[in-house]
């Protein structure tokens, strides 16, 4: 008997091009496993602040078809490694740009990473386990790396939110809480501390200025006379 949980959507796969992703979702498809492909953009947040990460796309299938669609994906990619033998774009990489790929496995396909990998045993390049999960913490360590912000979006998140507008107070809030997610499914902040301590008050003064906006607008009290007013 089946539990709930069985038929709960889970990522399967995860993808940097959409065709990639629906080739998978084509192969599942031919033995019945429904699957369903989730765009996941980079957000607001991030294209907006100038960050690197781009689109993804998420391969969902359900947790009771794992195990078949594990299997299913293995023999055609092991079917793929041996129609590609000596074919394979990959083949004119050197050894040195092979081993990037293992190092960067977040930036391949899991076919590819697999095919540098036995590129790289075919010419005699032994890469371990123990160093293939070096580099994968390395690489994590590195992802993990708070990203730098460009300090005029800074400067723009003030001027904007000191004017009331909501331009400052989106860009502060991204500042403050954008997050990213690493290939091990870790999410962790996009920008350093000080960089998140400059969006939390670029956000409240954009979200005072504009609350006082609001009041002088719907109590229709004319700025200038409350400032005249204050001063004298």
């Amino acid at each position: 008997m089946k539990s709930s949980s069985d038929n709960d959507p889970f990522v399967f796969r995860t993808f940097s091009s959409i065709e990639d992703a629906k080739n998978y979702q084509n192969i599942l498809a031919e033995s019945d496993i429904q699957s369903n492909i989730k765009d996941i953009p980079p957000g607001v947040d991030m294209s907006f602040l100038g960050s690197t990460a781009g689109h993804e796309y998420e391969l969902q299938i359900h947790r009771a078809d794992e195990d078949r669609a594990n299997t299913l994906i293995a023999k055609y990619e092991e079917a793929e490694l041996i129609a590609s033998e000596g074919d394979h774009y990959l083949y004119q990489f050197t050894n040195k740009e092979l081993i990037e790929i293992l190092q960067k496995p977040d930036e391949w396909s899991k076919f590819d990473y697999r095919l540098a990998n036995e590129i790289l045993l075919e010419r005699g390049e032994e890469v371990d386990s123990d160093m293939l999960t070096a580099m994968k913490n390395e690489r994590l360590l590195d992802l993990a790396k708070p990203e730098k912000s460009k300090r005029y979006m800074i400067v723009m998140g003030y001027i904007f939110s000191i004017l009331g507008g909501a331009l400052g107070i989106a860009i502060g809030y991204a500042l403050s809480n954008a997050k990213k997610t690493l290939p091990n499914g870790e999410k962790v902040w996009s920008y350093t501390v000080q960089d998140r301590k400059h969006g939390r008050i670029i956000f409240g003064i954009g979200v005072t200025v504009l609350s006082i906006l609001f009041l002088l607008k719907i109590t229709d009290t004319n700025p200038n006379k409350l400032l005249n007013h204050l001063i004298y």
